[in-house]
């Protein structure tokens, strides 16, 4: 059974800046528009998302893309998120599954008002790894969107202006990082060895922060970055370099200063 969450703080952050397009836009409305429903699957440790972290997702990253401020959003209450991240994965495809196939066929989304899934860290390997699932089980490419932070699995084929590929942890396990791959097989990993993001199943908006240690690993390494994403700035946000590969669109939030580090850490702890 999911646990549903009212959004009662619509507006209280809305920004017009950030993400693709604002959704006041006249002549682009955003990737979400029509949508008015979202599932959050939340990062390691964060399985049931608190009221917080849901406005802060729905106002920094959802609502500039064109996400309704009528809708609401709902968690994955069986999702466990725990840090024995293979079965933790899987068992987040299952409920995803579940959750969005009933949804569908109960006729609560459609290509008219598709399902936004928000996915952040393990909660993006989940929604990635899920998404060919979703494809057999009928429901069509108009009809979910996402929008990713933190994305492990990130295989984006590179940054602007910087040497070498974006890949995510998980990415950069497959071959020939073998002593990686075999690593995550002796812990009982081995589904999520070699995991990459889809470019063509679903809209997808990803967002990286340049660094982030489990998100862009090819780049020096920022430790904190990777909690950072509910607590950036609109104008840090809107400062992202879009990279577009098939239907997946990848936003490059370029590098943050110590100070903007500390300050979008302590703007995300009430979230986290």
């Amino acid at each position: 059974m999911k646990k549903t969450i009212y959004i009662t703080m619509f507006g209280v952050m809305a920004l017009s800046g950030a993400g693709v397009a604002s959704a006041d836009s006249v002549d682009d409305p955003g990737v979400l528009s029509g949508s008015d429903l979202a599932i959050i699957v939340g990062p390691t440790g964060i399985g049931d998302p608190n009221a917080t972290f849901i406005a802060d997702a729905e106002s920094l990253y959802l609502d500039p893309n064109g996400f309704s401020p009528n809708g609401f959003a709902e968690d994955l209450a069986f999702y466990t998120a725990s840090d024995n991240f293979g079965p933790s994965v899987a068992a987040g495809q299952n409920d995803l599954t579940l959750a969005a196939v009933a949804d569908y066929y109960l006729g609560i989304f459609n290509g008219e008002h598709p399902l936004t899934l928000f996915c952040y860290s393990q909660g993006a390997v989940v929604c990635n790894n899920d998404e060919p699932t979703l494809i057999k089980d009928g429901i069509p490419s108009d009809a979910i969107k996402i929008v990713e932070i933190g994305d492990t699995s990130s295989s984006q084929t590179g940054w602007d202006g910087a040497p070498g590929p974006i890949d995510g942890f998980l990415d950069n396990t497959a071959a020939p990082n073998t002593l990686t791959a075999l690593g995550l097989d002796a812990l009982g990993w081995g589904n999520l060895v070699g995991d990459t993001t889809p470019t063509n199943d679903y809209d997808t908006l990803v967002y990286t922060i340049y660094g982030d240690m489990w998100a862009d690993v090819t780049a020096p390494l920022c430790v904190l970055c990777h909690d950072a994403y509910l607590g950036l700035t609109p104008a840090e946000i809107s400062s992202a370099v879009p990279v577009i590969d098939g239907l997946t669109t990848y936003f490059d939030i370029p590098a943050l200063s110590t100070t903007a580090l500390d300050n979008a850490l302590l703007a995300a702890v009430g979230a986290l």
